[in-house]
């Protein structure tokens, strides 16, 4: 079941819909039955059904096809009687791939790592701190996640380097301004290590020499690394992928523009993986 909302109401009963879409999965085959029903919602939120129609899907797909705007109507109907009309405005089919898609069709791959350097962390000071730089035979858990993680994506990455972002913190020399998406070595228009062991060590370089501050955004590193995406030369022979690896401990506090630039960031090659550090609270990133 999908549910959309009225984006716009003209006078005249007429009603413009929301553009929303269904995945594929749960459109079986085309022959499968279609039950649309319109709802009237009164003040006191409650559901007056204005009428309702069943139709292949098939039919749907033939009708928004149809050149004839009079062939793009669905008829609605209540108790046997027409009570109104749909006019389908566009009807679109879109294959997504996968990245095992990707992976099968010989793509190269390049992976993009972000770390959260917010005060939500505590200072790399605190013994309690996923930062903790103060035990020299131990790594904390930031170092640990990136040396795990890219231990297993390195083998699919292309050339092994890995350009590597922090967010949340305020930078030398003066740490007055916030920065929300920076490169570890410093070289924003160079940010790439060579392999996991120069990535390690970079962030623990980066981690001693910044504050730590807020919120936690990371649209700014999604932007970034939509538009590294967006600038490479993709062909049918010289396929590429992306994978952002976003490390943070929890909430962030941009939700509206992350989902903004999530949504733009659907049609690039690439997947954003959150990465959870630590016991906080990551409910409200499954939305």
């Amino acid at each position: 079941m999908h549910r959309t909302d009225a984006e716009k109401i003209y006078r005249g009963q007429l009603t413009k819909f929301q553009k929303f879409e269904i995945p594929r999965n749960k459109l079986t085959d085309e022959n499968m039955g279609l039950k649309i029903e319109c709802y009237e919602i009164t003040k006191n939120k409650a559901n007056n059904l204005l009428g309702e129609v069943e139709l292949p899907l098939k039919t749907v797909l033939e009708k928004a096809a149809s050149p004839s705007q009079t062939q793009r109507i669905i008829s609605i109907n209540k108790n046997g009687l027409l009570v109104g009309n749909i006019l389908l405005l566009s009807v679109d089919k879109i294959t997504r791939y996968s990245f095992l898609n990707y992976i099968y069709s010989g793509t190269e791959i390049s992976v993009i790592a972000a770390v959260d350097f917010s005060n939500s962390n505590k200072d790399q000071n605190d013994k309690e701190s996923y930062h903790y730089t103060g035990d020299p035979h131990h790594e904390n858990q930031y170092a640990e996640a990136l040396r795990r993680i890219l231990g297993i994506l390195q083998y699919y990455d292309n050339d092994n380097k890995i350009p590597l972002y922090g967010f949340g913190a305020k930078l030398e020399p003066y740490h007055e301004l916030v920065s929300h998406c920076f490169a570890c070595n410093g070289d924003f228009f160079d940010p790439e290590m060579n392999g996991i062991e120069e990535v390690v060590e970079q962030y623990k370089q980066c981690v001693k020499k910044i504050k730590f501050h807020g919120p936690t955004v990371i649209s700014e590193v999604i932007k970034v690394a939509a538009m590294i995406c967006d600038s490479e030369d993709i062909t049918q022979d010289n396929q590429k992928y992306s994978i952002l690896l976003i490390f943070t401990d929890g909430t962030i506090n941009d939700h509206e523009n992350t989902n903004e630039f999530l949504e733009e960031a659907k049609a690039l090659p690439i997947s954003i993986i959150i990465v959870g550090i630590g016991d906080g609270e990551f409910t409200k990133m499954y939305k």
